[in-house]
């Protein structure tokens, strides 16, 4: 039997249960519990099931281990003062190192490769207009071109996070991070497509030329968190 990585320790400190008393609901001895804990001994199906209903979790919540996710960058949407401006304003914010802790790390329901990282999306409370439905949404990126600064292939002509070495006019602000669709050009430049920009022109919506840093494709967009169990920590030790 192949021996896992769990969260029974975690599962029995959200549940607020003395360790004792989860030995005695599932009929086992303390020294029983810390051996599953510890993973000593393995735990079974039904060894998950049964602590499960006695936490009042899912058993893949116990069975599986799912490792604190980075988040490197938040993205706030504002309210566009000029009504008849329909540019996007927003302020985006991205670790300038690994090493920093400026957003915390979130806890994914579902499975992710361990080189992965976050985005989080949030909105003034009177924001109305594109991308509206992103308050409160989680972006999951590879983290290894940002460290390793360089442009992933999978970003060609997909969805992805880029770096730009400059400041660069994008939709009306000067960006440094930007989100788009990103083509390879000749000289080792690239063009960037804003894949919405609602009353912008076609050539108003593509910027050439761009000198990246990095890029790093978009893996996945979870729309709702609060209903996908996601769990945000401030700093390793709480996890």
């Amino acid at each position: 039997m192949i021996s896992m990585n769990n969260n029974l320790d975690k599962m029995i400190r959200a549940a607020g249960l003395q360790k004792k008393v989860v030995a005695e609901r599932k009929g086992v001895t303390p020294e029983t519990l810390s051996r599953h804990i510890h993973e000593k001994v393995p735990m079974t199906l039904r060894d998950a099931e049964d602590y499960a209903e006695i936490l009042g979790c899912q058993p893949y919540q116990i069975s599986y281990k799912s490792d604190p996710v980075k988040i490197i960058g938040k993205i706030v949407l504002h309210k566009n003062k000029n009504r008849n401006d329909t540019k996007i304003v927003s302020t985006n914010e991205f670790e300038t190192s690994f090493s920093e802790n400026k957003f915390g790390y979130v806890l994914l329901s579902a499975f992710h490769q361990p080189d992965t990282g976050a985005i989080v999306w949030d909105t003034d409370p009177d924001y109305q207009g594109h991308y509206s439905d992103h308050k409160g949404a989680i972006e999951t990126i590879r983290l290894a071109p940002i460290g390793g600064h360089y442009v992933d292939k999978e970003c060609f002509q997909r969805l992805s996070w880029c770096r730009l070495k400059e400041p660069h006019l994008i939709e009306g602000q000067m960006k440094t991070h930007t989100r788009g669709t990103l083509y390879p050009e000749p000289g080792g430049r690239y063009t960037l497509a804003k894949s919405h920009c609602y009353g912008c022109s076609q050539d108003e919506n593509v910027y050439r030329g761009l000198d990246v840093m990095w890029a790093t494709p978009i893996l996945a967009l979870i729309y709702r968190p609060d209903l996908r169990e996601v769990t945000y920590i401030d700093a390793l030790a709480d996890f």
